[in-house]
């Protein structure tokens, strides 16, 4: 099943709580900052997924929604996080796709 998630952060926060026995599998992501910033999606303990990346203001960064996804969580459990290095704030969404492990 496909989710998603709004993202409205001024400091590390989390985007995907984990969930016990599940891998988040990123299938798009879209990413505007207020100022610029530095960014990494990262698992919840701080394995880097996405980046880092520099996020210009006012510029959007796409990944388009793909079912196969781009990135997963390494470990199930574990949940989502976008690590945020700089003053502004970041707004976007998330989308995901939940993967059982056997």
């Amino acid at each position: 099943m496909m989710r998603a998630a709004s993202i409205n952060l001024t400091e590390t926060g989390a985007l995907v709580a984990g969930v016990p026995g599940v891998r988040h599998i990123i299938t798009g992501l879209t990413l505007v900052a207020s100022a610029t910033l530095t960014v990494a999606v990262t698992d919840e303990d701080g394995a880097a997924l996405i980046g880092p990346m520099t996020l210009a203001a006012n510029v959007p960064v796409v990944l388009p929604a793909d079912r196969g996804g781009y990135y997963a969580v390494p470990t199930a459990g574990k949940g989502l996080r976008l690590a945020i290095t700089g003053v502004g704030q970041v707004g976007g969404c998330v989308s995901w796709r939940e993967m059982r492990s056997a």
